[in-house]
This record gives C-alpha cells, sequence and structure tokens, in this order.
C-alpha cells in the first residue's frame, strides 16, 4: 500500500525471483481503486505517507505477470472504522 502503482512490477518482480516454482505467495491488502491518500500514522513523529490502495483486479493482474497462477481469491467488506474492503489472494509460483 505504500509503493506507488509505477514501482510495483519492481517489487512482485523480486517476489517472483526469491520464490521456488511450486512455492506460494499470500498476501492481504487494503482493496481500492489506487487513488493516492495522504495518510498521517499515529507514529508520535506528525508523519505523512502517501498510500495507494490497489484492486483486486490489479492484485491478480501483477502475480500473473510477475509468473504466478492465482489459486485463490477472497475478500471481505469494511469493518468497524475501516475506510476500504480487505482482500486476500494465494498464488501459486509457475
Amino acid at each position: 500500500m505504500y509503493l506507488r502503482p509505477s514501482d510495483r512490477p519492481t517489487a512482485f518482480g523480486e517476489l517472483a525471483r526469491v520464490v521456488k516454482p511450486g512455492g506460494y505467495f499470500v498476501t492481504a491488502f487494503k482493496a481500492g481503486n489506487n487513488q493516492m491518500t495522504r495518510a498521517r500514522r499515529s507514529t508520535g513523529l506528525n508523519v505523512e505517507f502517501d498510500l495507494y490502495w490497489p484492486s483486486p483486479d490489479e492484485m491478480q493482474r501483477r502475480v500473473t505477470e510477475a509468473g504466478f497462477r492465482p489459486v485463490f481469491w477472497g475478500g471481505r467488506s469494511p469493518e468497524g472504522g475501516e475506510a476500504s474492503p480487505q482482500g486476500y489472494l494465494l498464488a501459486q509460483k509457475i
């Protein structure tokens, strides 16, 4: 969620490099629309971060382009004070 969309191919490529063929990659993520959001974190340092919540379609596309096969996708609606749905993705390295 902290990676700009333009930096994601490199990150997913690195994941593909370190996962052995047949190995699995699993992630949970805030599902969104890739719009940048400025967020203030409760670190006590008054530091702001840019957040980019990827869409489930983008996450599946990124893992596929990196050489993984999506095995499972799941999600849920926001709960409590959450602003975005939660996504879950399991993919296997081809």
